[in-house]
């Protein structure tokens, strides 16, 4: 985690950081510390200015992470209208059948 926090020294909106830090506190069991980072990383996400198409996949699985596979797919399907030539199908089938302690403990191995 001490590499982690380094970096968020030197770059404190470092999104990708503060989600990672979110899966070292899920997978050691501490939930709500994991949730805080989840919020923080969807908050940056959600007020950046210029939002690139990975930028809304990665607040979508955020949206997953925090509140389940309603909110997820929601956001998936807002992504869908702003970018209707991707394939946003992927993703969905991926959501609905996202196994979170399989995805957090591979996370950081």
């Amino acid at each position: 985690m001490g590499v982690l926090n380094s970096l968020l020294k030197v770059k404190p909106n470092y999104v990708e950081a503060i989600t990672t830090k979110g899966f070292v506190f899920e997978k050691m069991g501490k939930q709500e510390k994991a949730n805080h980072q989840y919020k923080e990383a969807l908050q940056i996400y959600s007020f950046k200015l210029e939002k690139t198409y990975s930028d809304y996949i990665n607040k979508a699985f955020l949206s997953l992470l925090l509140y389940g596979e309603k909110e997820g797919l929601k956001e998936l399907e807002m992504l869908n209208e702003k970018y209707p030539d991707k394939d946003i199908e992927k993703y969905i089938v991926q959501f609905k059948n996202f196994n979170r302690q399989e995805f957090i403990n591979n996370a950081l191995n």
